[in-house]
């Protein structure tokens, strides 16, 4: 993660690390906050997305609490439609494997 992205989960209130004198503090914290925003991203949440995930998961974050779906069942149905997501996606690229494994197999060009 950069800290160009880490400076933007904070700007946004999703990170939220102590200063002491002007510096920065990440504890344990605000390290499974940034573990969690990682996931969420590499499973296409919206930055939305993720602030109701970590507010579920008990993360600290500012301003006001997610108005739609903060709860368990909500949670769970963003990750059944990602995974539906990736399904298709795989699909799609089986029918691009199968068509390029048989254009090989035949000396054919894609």
């Amino acid at each position: 993660m950069t800290l160009r992205a880490i400076r933007h989960y904070e700007s946004l209130g999703l990170l939220l690390p102590r200063r002491i004198g002007g510096a920065r503090v990440y504890g344990a914290t605000e390290l499974r906050t940034l573990e969690l925003l990682k996931r969420f991203k590499a499973l296409g949440f919206t930055l939305k997305e993720c602030r109701s995930g970590l507010q579920w998961f008990g993360q600290p974050t500012s301003g006001p609490p997610t108005a739609s779906g903060t709860g368990l069942q909500a949670l769970v149905e963003l990750l059944q439609n990602r995974r539906d997501a990736v399904d298709s996606m795989l699909a799609e690229l089986r029918v691009i494997r199968d068509a390029a494994s048989a254009a090989l197999a035949t000396g054919e060009r894609c």
